[in-house]
């Protein structure tokens, strides 16, 4: 799957791939698009928001 990006580099096929509370495409170059970080977002904010639902499934079960 090629897909253009706003850097307009062609970094090659995609995949699209979970990450914690996003759903990425990520480049065969490592490249990554990521719709929380595009919206202002950082991987701290989403992995915090990923260990508090985990530990609470953990205290349902």
């Amino acid at each position: 799957m090629r897909i253009e990006t706003a850097d307009n580099i062609d970094h090659g096929d995609a995949r699209l791939e979970d990450c914690f509370e996003a759903v990425v495409t990520r480049f065969a170059d490592g490249y990554v698009l990521c719709p929380i970080l595009w919206s202002g977002g950082n991987c701290e904010e989403c992995m915090d928001i990923f260990e508090r639902r985990q530990e609470a499934n953990d205290t349902a079960d």
